[in-house]
């Protein structure tokens, strides 16, 4: 890994720590820009890291919405109560989903190192199809119990 490649591996955890402490004074700041933010840094910022090592970079990717959820809990201020829980759930939750979509874009358009044949590629573009719409409704279904165990 190069200098420049670590960098961009340092940006994301700075830029959410940034609007989390932004957050601190203006708390409806980190919850309504937190999905706008990692949303710029996994497309713009890491879309190297992403055809140097592509699932690396997407776990890493879904390693920020998980900071970025720890960061809310514990940084921002105020009386928590139903409502703000809530908040705090949906920029969770649409974070996640615009990550494991931009991810999906990804995996279709970024060629495919050491496979030439359409075949294989066209196949292997259909099982991460359905690899992304079981994960996608696994975490749905996971959120939705979560959610009904918390507020029951």
């Amino acid at each position: 890994m190069t200098k420049k490649e670590i960098a961009y591996f340092g940006v994301g955890p700075v830029l959410i720590l940034l609007s989390n402490f932004i957050g601190r004074i203006i708390p409806l700041f980190s919850m309504v820009t937190a999905p706008v933010i990692i949303l710029f840094i996994v497309a713009v910022v890491n879309l190297s890291l992403f055809k140097r090592d592509f699932i690396f970079t997407s776990v890493y990717s879904f390693l920020l919405v998980i900071l970025n959820r720890t960061l809310h809990i514990f940084l921002l201020g105020g009386v928590r109560d139903i409502e703000g829980e809530a908040w705090i759930d949906l920029s969770t939750l649409a974070s996640w989903l615009l990550i494991t979509m931009l991810i999906l874009v990804y995996g279709w358009v970024l060629p495919i190192k050491n496979l030439n044949d359409a075949i294989i590629r066209s196949k292997i573009r259909r099982i991460l199809t359905a690899l992304f719409i079981a994960a996608s409704s696994l975490g749905m279904i996971l959120l939705l119990i979560y959610l009904d165990l918390k507020y029951i």
